[in-house]
């Protein structure tokens, strides 16, 4: 709607200028005096003419308006727009405003969208500004990532002038084009912002120097952090690799050089999601590690930085290779070991009228016959795979045949039966030219081997007749979209050793009732079974650490038990079902953004494990109760839009602070629940501020109004109080909290007040000149806290500022 009204704003401006329709005569405008306007219709606005006598800047703004969404433009002598404007944040009036020249003759316009409107317009002279300021003074963050810095105008109300901005160092911080900050190395910046009438503002940037990553130490990954970067110097010239194991989460990587540029990236070549990216560095040579997640999934993984040796052979995943003719693939040799120096490859067939290869390694057969496809590293190393073409098929019977993996051959017949015949792993849909995607509509059974490994990345992709599939033990992953869109597809077996799933997986199997998920997955990856909306019923396997972002959304389950193991829960996990409950277990970490939105909860608990609740995680429930078990978490300030619940806390954690205890966009009732604590109360100095804090940690903080303070909902522990007030000495109570209430009353005595009369009179004087000869000395921490007046040790100079205090002639406060 926004771009809309640009557009027609843009449009009308030009109409307005291209028919002249400003009046020779329009009507003037007086500066600060309100005039009230009528907009018959949209396309013809009100001018009205103005002169300023003084240059400067001026506002043109409408207010009370009673009509469809007022907008106004400004125009000069020539009939050229300066500016236009519509909605503002009080509204839907418009306030737009430019700098004029005195003596000159602008062009006010008042018109709207649609239909007419009635409102009140003005302009105004702005004050000139006298400052301007950054928000912050300091901005600081990680190499490649950006900060939005807002410009502070004073007088508030004064005039706004476009700024511009210079970074003292392009490579620490870079100025973009809106004026964002693009952090670049490690470093400290000053940015200058100058406005057009020469004001200047300044900030301090600062690109934090990475954590250090040491060559062979594993460390830690964690993707809820977002992206991180590790530095690394290489202590050698040579070859270095980072790679990635553990199979939470589908970790990448890039390296950067020490001015940002890259040098690798993930290679995608290991398998179930885990990386390894090869880079070269000259010795003491810096570079960057960054590490993230292509979604919002959470986990961890464990991230090894090696320095690497060459390989030691040269190997193909299958021995021999079966095909037919007109088919082709892409070959993919390996390095032993695979975490090894990459080299160049030059590829050679030893027959090229049965099989061809290029210098990529794509390779087409092309005739029946026999061929050894050889491959040669650049230090001499030679791998080499037999392959064999096969006649094509005979069968009246068949619609089509291809291959589908190194030793994987396919047949469709004209009853819609798609077998599959060999062993070993599936090519991706998009690996070969021979796959039976374009016969996607009209299988309508598949028959597998019993020695096949893995289903291919959109293998059945929109197989919208395929109405069951069983999938042999043999199998242990199942690539990203493998029956993605199998719109009658209603049962599927899966085999127990399967250990990887990818994306969206039966994502819109809108048949799909029935599944079985093999003990041993630990994720289900984002959209695995979006859009089955006949899905009502699943049994999740005890080891499922996380489920991804919208894994049920859409679906019809009823109920559903989480396994204990379960750490994480996505964005829109279970979004649309029809929910009446669900326990969550102890583990789970958080509830991400609309986990449960629009489903039929009632009754939610939330364990103490979770730290975090996302936006409108329970939006579109009938929830009338909600209960905490733990610590408060972090809130999402929408975290309970549109929602009217009452919310029940651990009434003795101390955690659930007022400040935390908000509405969160719903409407909620607060209610401690459980045991509630010691109570912790006492008199005390008027106006007093009370401090308690534990292990040096602030708990609580009270200023005393009445005499009297009170402190509650305190768990047994030790606690400090400490009592400060002006002009009196700060004091510090140590408490000891049991199960039951605590009584402290705390006093104060003025500065040099030794003897606690809320004076400082001739008998203070006395005790420090006992206390100084001998004679009567103080032992009380406190009382000789009061009357070091001076600081430092104790002694005559003390009596003699009391001396002074007493007679008026220099005051202690």
């Amino acid at each position: 709607m926004k771009h809309l009204k640009k557009i027609l704003s843009l449009l009308l401006a030009l109409c307005l200028t291209a028919t002249l329709l400003i009046p020779v005569t329009a009507a003037s405008i007086t500066p600060g005096k309100a005039q009230s306007v009528t907009v018959v219709d949209d396309e013809t606005p009100v001018i009205l003419s103005f002169v300023p006598t003084a240059s400067g800047h001026y506002v043109f703004y409408s207010y009370n308006s009673q009509g469809y969404d007022p907008y106004g433009y400004i125009m000069d002598a020539n009939k050229e727009l300066l500016i236009d404007g519509d909605d503002t944040e009080t509204g839907m009036d418009f306030s737009i405003s430019c700098y004029m020249t005195a003596g000159k003759t602008y062009y006010l316009a008042a018109t709207c969208y649609a239909g007419s409107a009635k409102y009140t317009v003005q302009i105004d002279a702005l004050p000139s500004l006298t400052a301007i300021a950054f928000e912050r003074d300091t901005y600081e963050g990680r190499i490649c990532g950006v900060a939005y810095p807002k410009i502070n105008f004073y007088p508030e109300n004064g005039a706004r002038e476009t700024v511009t901005m210079v970074s003292s160092n392009e490579q620490v911080v870079r100025i973009g084009d809106e004026g964002d900050f693009y952090f670049g190395i490690p470093g400290t910046a000053i940015v200058t912002a100058t406005s057009q009438s020469g004001l200047t503002a300044t900030c301090t940037v600062t690109v934090e120097t990475p954590q250090a990553l040491d060559p062979d130490t594993r460390w830690t990954f964690d993707a809820s952090k977002g992206v991180q970067y590790l530095r690394f110097v290489a202590p050698s010239a040579g070859w270095y690799g980072i790679c990635s194991e553990g199979d939470e989460i589908d970790p990448r990587v890039e390296v950067l050089d020490a001015s940002l540029e890259e040098l690798a990236q993930d290679d995608h070549s290991l398998r179930q999601g885990n990386f390894f990216a090869p880079f070269y560095l000259n010795a003491g040579q810096l570079c960057y590690l960054g590490f993230y997640v292509s979604d919002d999934s959470t986990g961890t993984a464990q991230i090894t930085l090696r320095k690497l040796s060459s390989a030691t052979a040269i190997q193909f995943p299958d021995d021999h290779i079966t095909a037919y003719p007109d088919t082709l693939c892409w070959l993919t040799p390996l390095f032993v070991p695979r975490i090894s120096i990459p080299e160049e490859l030059t590829w050679h067939s030893s027959n090229e009228d049965v099989v061809y290869v290029d210098q990529t390694g794509h390779t087409s057969f092309l005739q029946p016959g026999h061929a050894v496809i050889t491959v040669t590293s650049e230090t001499g190393k030679t791998g080499s795979v037999d392959i064999t073409v096969l006649n094509a098929p005979n069968d009246t019977t068949l619609t089509a045949w291809g291959i589908c993996g190194p030793n994987l051959q396919w047949t469709l017949s004209k009853n819609g039966t798609l077998t599959i015949t060999g062993q070993g792993d599936m090519y991706e849909l998009y690996n070969n030219n021979s796959h039976w995607d374009r016969y996607s509509d009209q299988i309508k059974q598949v028959v597998f081997p019993k020695q096949i490994n893995s289903i291919g990345y959109g293998a059945f992709l929109s197989c919208t007749q395929l109405t069951q599939i069983t999938l042999p033990e043999s199998i242990q992953s199942i690539d990203s979209g493998a029956f993605g869109h199998c719109y009658s597809l209603s049962k599927v077996t899966l085999p127990q050793k399967l250990d990887y799933f990818g994306y969206e997986i039966f994502d819109y199997c809108v048949s799909l009732e029935q599944i079985n998920l093999p003990e041993g997955l630990k994720r289900l990856p984002n959209a695995t079974f979006r859009g089955c909306v006949s899905l009502k019923s699943i049994t999740l396997p005890g080891s499922l650490i996380s489920i991804g972002d919208e894994a049920f959304s859409g679906c019809s389950l009823e109920t559903v038990n989480l396994p204990r193991s379960l750490k994480t829960l996505g964005y829109g996990a279970f979004a649309g079902n029809p929910l009446t409950g669900i326990t969550l277990p102890d583990g789970l970490t958080e509830l991400r953004n609309y986990a449960f939105v629009n489903c039929c909860l009632e009754e939610l608990t939330i364990p103490a494990s979770v730290t975090g609740l996302g936006s409108g995680f329970v939006t579109g429930n009938d929830l009338h109760t909600l209960r905490f078990l733990g610590n408060a978490p972090i809130f999402a300030q929408d975290a309970f839009d549109y929602l009217t619940t009452t919310v029940y806390y651990p009434a003795g954690n101390r955690t659930w602070t007022q400040a935390i205890r908000r509405d969160y966009g719903g409407s909620v009732t607060w209610i401690p629940e459980g045991d509630p604590g010691s109570t912790l109360s006492g008199n005390a100095p008027r106006n007093a501020t009370l401090v308690l804090s534990q292990d040096a940690a602030p708990v609580e903080t009270v200023t005393v109004q009445d005499g009297i303070y009170r402190i509650g909902q305190l768990q047994p522990g030790r606690y400090t109080l400490t009592v400060s007030a002006q002009n009196y000495v700060t004091r510090t109570y140590e408490i000891t909290v049991t199960d039951k209430d605590v009584t402290q009353d705390v006093t104060l005595h003025l500065i040099g007040d030794i003897d606690g009369n809320s004076k400082v009179n001739i008998g203070d004087v006395a005790k420090i000149n006992a206390h100084v000869k001998g004679t009567s000395v103080l032992t009380d921490a406190y009382l000789l806290q009061c009357a070091n007046v001076n600081g430092g040790k104790l002694n005559i100079g003390d009596t003699a500022s009391l001396y002074a205090h007493i007679r008026g002639t220099k005051k202690l406060y």
